[in-house]
């Protein structure tokens, strides 16, 4: 039964290499190059990223007129603040068209410059990375991880998986003195085994970002509610809208000095301000709670701590802070990058083991039967190996 199983995975495996292969090789490289951001992005982009510290910073709405001066006509959407004292403001406009990303120094309301969304190193490899160049990347690179794990990493595994105890031990080392096809085999088995579960968590914590079912799947799995929408602000005839910095006062008091705040303005008729902040004690970069605001009074008409989230919620957000990198510090980051390059690695040797095996057949039936190789023989451990 595991023979034919075997049988039947191995050209599944072997084309899906060939086809969504590609993409996921592609996704590894440039996930690769996201994962010190953290710590290169400020080095890379000094000018925008580091600026002098100082007691005190501007109103928010000095920040945003300062903004709105060299980058007219366009509607504000957020400003994205940081705790350090060495932290630009970075305020986005909606229009998404041109440099739509204003750096300013939150002391002075110097423009320290601006630049498009997907501008700068990092940013241009996040959006190779998740397909943003292109309509529906999304779906490409959610069927592809997908597709990866079902076939490739799981398929892959059940192909590897040795009939003996004994063969355990040739499918989970470098073996010495091989040379051609069998050190291509060799290599192929044994790099996959041990960087298959580093893929395997990069590619499942990857899919909630792109398929609403598999997230939603989770809130089913874990007896989580589904998020409610978005409240809406109370509208009233000749209401003036609150200021930024007004909203941004009525956030720390409910996260007093938070390391990360993110402030989206309220564009349409009855929305609200939604903060998303980052509580000096949360667990991981990317554990935000989430405050909305009415737009006119400032009262609070939704607030939802991190602490006291869904089980489904805080799981959805320790997924993606893992898929980016964002745990276990620098060894976290070791092992996703050598995940990540063991990814071209085990496509190489994939696809070199295939053709020239291919070649092998076809020399041997052009030169006759007596001339033929055999293509694999048993080993005493009772696994196939490769001659």
């Amino acid at each position: 039964m595991a023979t034919i199983v075997r049988r039947c995975l191995l050209p599944l495996h072997r084309w899906a290499g060939f086809t969504v292969g590609i993409v996921v090789i592609f996704m590894a490289t440039t996930g690769a190059g996201m994962l010190f951001r953290a710590q290169l992005d400020p080095a890379i982009n000094g000018d925008l990223l580091i600026v002098t510290a100082c007691a005190a910073r501007l109103p928010l709405d000095e920040l945003a007129h300062s903004a709105r001066l060299v980058h007219p006509g366009g509607q504000l959407d957020s400003i994205h603040l940081f705790a350090r004292p060495d932290a630009p403001a970075q305020l986005r406009f909606s229009d998404r068209n041109g440099k739509d990303i204003v750096y300013v120094n939150p002391c002075t309301g110097q423009i320290l410059g601006q630049r498009g969304r997907y501008e700068g190193v990092f940013d241009r490899l996040e959006q190779l990375h998740r397909f943003k160049f292109m309509k529906g990347g999304s779906l490409v690179t959610g069927t592809s991880s997908l597709l990866f794990v079902l076939i490739l990493a799981g398929g892959g595994l059940v192909i590897w998986w040795p009939r003996t105890l004994r063969g355990l031990s040739r499918h989970v080392r470098l073996i010495s003195g091989l040379t051609g096809l069998a050190r291509l085999v060799n290599l192929h088995r044994t790099l996959g085994f041990y960087s298959v579960l580093v893929l395997l968590t990069s590619a499942l914590t990857g899919l909630p970002l792109a398929f609403d079912w598999y997230r939603n799947g989770v809130y089913t799995v874990t007896n989580s509610p589904l998020r409610q929408p978005v409240p809406e602000s109370a509208i009233a005839a000749g209401s003036q809208s609150l200021s930024m910095e007004a909203a941004w006062q009525r956030a720390q008091s409910m996260t007093p000095n938070p390391v990360e705040a993110l402030l989206h303005y309220a564009h349409k008729p009855g929305g609200s301000i939604e903060v998303d902040l980052l509580d000096q004690h949360a667990p991981h970069p990317n554990a935000f709670s989430y405050l909305y605001l009415d737009a006119n009074t400032g009262s609070v008409l939704s607030y939802r701590a991190y602490a006291t989230s869904s089980p489904a919620d805080r799981l959805l957000a320790w997924a993606d802070a893992l898929h980016r990198g964002e745990i276990g510090g620098l060894i976290g980051q070791l092992l996703l990058l050598s995940g990540a390059l063991a990814v071209p690695v085990l496509g190489y040797t994939g696809f070199s083991t295939y053709f020239r095996r291919r070649l092998r057949r076809t020399a041997a039936q052009s030169s006759g039967p007596s001339a033929a190789l055999p293509h694999q023989s048993a080993s005493p451990s009772g696994s196939r190996q490769v001659r």
